[in-house]
């Protein structure tokens, strides 16, 4: 059974999704309602989505059924893009590991690099400038 329309309805409840030209991908455009800047692509090869929904059906640590997998699903998109590397995330969805595990993966730019603070005077204290020793600190 192809679960792709199956997963891409459930996760359309969050997310907007939209159709492509390329068979099994998909690009998300919005999570709940707010438009994303990037537009990650989506990938759910049927055969790979089907053996890695079995599995986690399988798995009842994780999931008690097919239904419960499906909704899995949804919570490793939301952790993809809700993420603080969300806003990098350029494709997810399932795939094969090295070893031919289907698995659930996202791929992201790096994060940018922190800003630095201006050039300046800057010089490390042990009390504030003012002379006093802090909020409820015994006087030295």
């Amino acid at each position: 059974m192809d679960w792709t329309p199956t997963v891409v309805a459930a996760l359309r409840r969050q997310f907007v999704i939209e159709e492509t030209d390329r068979p099994a991908e998909f690009t998300v455009t919005a999570v709940d309602g707010r438009a994303l800047t990037r537009r990650p692509r989506l990938v759910l090869p049927a055969g790979v989505l089907a053996e890695f929904l079995r599995n986690l059906a399988a798995d009842a640590d994780i999931c008690e059924g097919m239904d419960d997998a499906v909704g899995m699903v949804g919570v490793f998109a939301e952790e993809s893009l809700c993420s603080l590397s969300g806003p990098t995330v350029t494709t997810l969805g399932v795939h094969r590991d090295a070893d031919g595990t289907p698995a659930w993966f996202d791929d992201a730019e790096p994060l940018p690099a922190p800003t630095v603070a201006a050039p300046g005077a800057y010089a490390w204290q042990a009390h504030p400038p003012d002379g006093s020793h802090g909020p409820g600190a015994a006087e030295i």
